[in-house]
């Protein structure tokens, strides 16, 4: 039977420019930082000679950990996902304002290939939302709330 959930990973190519983004811009707050290779994590993740540095991140109010994992070695290659193929992972994340926010965003090399779309029904008519894609190309699901909530 399940007991909780843990954490969510992404595997980022260069975790200072991913905590630049994610801690500094976003705002989440790095709960702890490591550092992991050898035996241990090669058979835990199945990939031989594994040199890991990892950060997790979590809401100031807490709740579910982000984890952030560079692979120092051996390098992986950028996967393309595209929104609709099986498999595809996102993170939807709440902004207090996201038209504000984005410039910023797209400073930190966030891509919004679509645009900001204002739900037109529903309990959320009114909030803001767009699709983006972070310098690694992680699918983030921006979204701010309707107006007075």
């Amino acid at each position: 039977m399940l007991r909780g959930m843990r954490h969510t990973g992404f595997v980022v190519s260069d975790l200072e420019r991913s905590l630049e983004l994610y801690r500094d811009t976003l705002g989440l707050r790095e709960v702890r930082r490591g550092e992991i290779k050898g035996e241990f994590i090669s058979k835990v993740v199945n990939v031989p000679d594994a040199h890991l540095r990892t950060a997790h991140l979590q809401h100031p109010d807490g709740g579910h950990l982000l984890e952030l994992i560079q692979y120092v070695a051996p390098r992986g290659k950028r996967n393309e996902h595209a929104t609709q193929d099986v498999g595809t992972p996102h993170l939807a994340l709440e902004l207090e304002d996201l038209e504000a926010i984005l410039p910023k965003l797209k400073q930190k090399g966030v891509s919004v290939p679509g645009e900001v779309v204002t739900v037109s029904e529903g309990e959320r008519k009114g909030a803001k939302v767009a699709y983006a894609r972070d310098p690694d190309g992680i699918i983030l699901e921006l979204s701010s709330p309707p107006p007075g909530s």
